[in-house]
């Protein structure tokens, strides 16, 4: 009720007293243009294998518990290495992307949508994986890639440039 009631107020009393020339609007937009601009998307897909983090998944309070839990940690991350491997070498081999998508890929979200993650940039995408996009074409796969979720084999779809916001 109260933000309505200064909405109002703004509306009523403020802003039909302010004036903005569309010199001053042409000129607060190209002093700021870095601001006007959108940066390079791209539309990829994946195939991924997540893994755990041993320093993130907690301490056990018995030395040997930790070790334990450690040691299992650590041979699931190898397994998820190895069935990356493997979806990496059918790949190559000339299996389509979008079937090793339905075999592998653990991303429960993408998976029925063939891997698809939708329109990235780098402010929404794991570092490694930002890193990655900008060097490939459009239809090309990557290697494997290792980010702080797991393991992905990601496919270009599209990607459009940086731009400029029109005035």
């Amino acid at each position: 009720e109260k933000q309505l009631s200064e909405e109002g107020l703004i509306r009523k009393e403020i802003a039909p007293k302010v004036t903005i020339s569309d010199s001053l609007v042409e000129k607060y937009y190209r002093e700021n243009i870095a601001s006007y601009r959108k940066p390079e998307t791209y539309r990829a897909s994946h195939i991924f294998v997540a893994t755990a983090d041993p320093a993130q998944e907690g301490k056990a309070e018995d030395p040997r518990d930790q070790k334990k839990a450690t040691r299992i940690i650590n041979q699931l991350n190898a397994s998820a290495k190895e069935i990356i491997r493997e979806a990496h070498k059918k790949l190559k081999a000339g299996e389509k992307f979008e079937s090793l998508v339905r075999e592998y890929s653990e991303d429960e979200e993408s998976r029925n949508k063939g891997g698809d993650l939708g329109i990235l940039h780098a402010a929404n995408t794991p570092p490694e994986i930002a890193n990655v996009l900008p060097k490939m074409g459009v239809g090309q796969t990557s290697g494997v890639v290792q980010s702080s979720l797991g393991y992905h084999i990601l496919e270009l779809t599209e990607k459009a440039p940086r731009r400029e916001i029109p005035l």
